[in-house]
């Protein structure tokens, strides 16, 4: 026969199983909901509907070199002309030159988009102090940090102030969304495609 006491630790034993089989269901219910709700996956080669943000890094293929340009390599010219994007949603795709533009206005194509205050660094080779800030810079590419609130980018000095066309590494801060470091290249005719891109530069 069980003795009272063997009978309330059985009973104990058996709702905390119960509680933690419930609770198991229930997680499970909450994580299937929530990847119902996500936005299906492009798939690869095919164009996106509608345009691309391009919030994590921009044309990051490119071989580009540090110092004086190179100019078949520092910016896509003319239609057919593909560059590599990669979206806020963390997935690459390839866009048209032609129909990618500084915001969603469609006013300023992207070859006009300028970072500022942003710090620049001495190539090797270079004399001078290693960090100097500067008023504007023209991104050639990028890669975002956007939870840090930083970008690092290869590019070019900008502005009126302007001394030379030699490509450097700049990092350029924000603290709002409205802030010039935190405009993005917007394209209007994108395809998804996977790809690696290397590391930003250090």
């Amino acid at each position: 026969m069980f003795t009272a006491g063997s009978i309330w630790k059985l009973f104990v034993v058996s709702a905390v199983i119960a509680l933690v089989g419930l609770r198991a269901v229930e997680l499970a219910e909450v994580q299937q909901r929530g990847l119902s709700r996500r936005a299906p996956t492009p798939k690869a080669r095919v164009q996106v509907k509608g345009s691309i943000t391009c919030g994590d890094s921009w044309t990051t293929t490119l071989q580009l070199k540090l110092g004086p340009p190179n100019e078949e390599k520092v910016t896509p010219k003319g239609a057919g002309q593909e560059v590599s994007c990669r979206g806020y949603d963390s997935l690459g795709y390839e866009c048209d030159w032609p129909t990618c533009y500084v915001s969603k206005d469609n006013v300023n194509h992207v070859h006009l988009l300028t970072f500022t205050k942003c710090i620049r660094y001495r190539n090797d080779g270079e004399t001078g102090p290693p960090t100097t800030k500067v008023d504007f810079m023209h991104p050639i590419q990028f890669w975002a940090r956007n939870l840090a609130g930083y970008l690092v980018a290869i590019g070019q000095d900008s502005g009126p102030h302007r001394k030379d066309d030699i490509i450097r590494r700049y990092k350029c801060l924000w603290s709002s969304s409205s802030d010039p470091n935190n405009q993005r290249p917007v394209c209007h005719n994108c395809t998804r495609k996977a790809f690696k891109e290397p590391k930003p530069p250090h």
